[in-house]
């Protein structure tokens, strides 16, 4: 391409150069239309070179055509038979941490109904507690609370941050953070 664009600066300087006088018409003639198909010829690889920028461009990711990922909510993201997985450790002086699990098993608009079920890490490693909630998920909020139980009562509010799940647990045991990572 630079060199197109150099012979037709020197095809250019030659015919504004030269007293065409003494030229024959026929060369003035053939040097024009030599000058016009280098014209085209230079046209021809600028729009190329736009048209591999734009396909090296949607290759990287940095096109325009190339649709956003779109951001999941938690709604989106729990579903009915969906698990939610991670850990919990009590405030004050209760101090107990373990793992936890929320599994959605019905699902009726922003309502679910689901088991929670929480094995202690420590101080009583493997202790465990299983028991039916309901709540409900409204966008990235999520809240439910334990029924059908009398042993434990407790609510869970939170939602989706940009770090996973993340909720308070408010029951009779005293108050724990819930943690647990979801892919977005």
């Amino acid at each position: 391409m630079v060199r197109c664009a150099g012979l037709m600066v020197a095809l250019l300087t030659l015919l504004l150069a030269t007293d065409t006088r003494g030229q024959a018409s026929d060369d003035v003639r053939a040097l024009r239309q030599e000058n016009e198909r280098l014209k085209l010829l230079l046209e021809a690889a600028n729009q190329k070179i736009k048209e591999l920028q734009k396909e090296i461009d949607r290759l990287k990711g940095d096109g325009k055509e190339t649709p956003k990922k779109k951001t999941r909510t938690l709604a989106d993201i729990l579903t009915v038979g969906t698990t939610i997985r991670g850990d919990y450790r009590f405030r004050g002086p209760n101090k107990s941490t373990g793992e936890w699990t929320l599994i959605v098993k019905e699902l009726n608009g922003k309502k679910f109904k689901g088991i929670y079920t929480a094995t202690q890490t420590t101080p009583n490693k493997g202790k465990g507690t299983e028991v039916e909630v309901e709540g409900e998920i409204d966008g990235d909020r999520l809240t439910f609370s334990t029924v059908n139980t009398t042993k434990i009562q407790a609510t869970a509010t939170g939602g989706l941050t940009s770090r996973g799940v993340e909720l308070t647990w408010d029951g009779r045991a005293g108050i724990a953070d819930l943690k647990a990572s979801v892919d977005r």
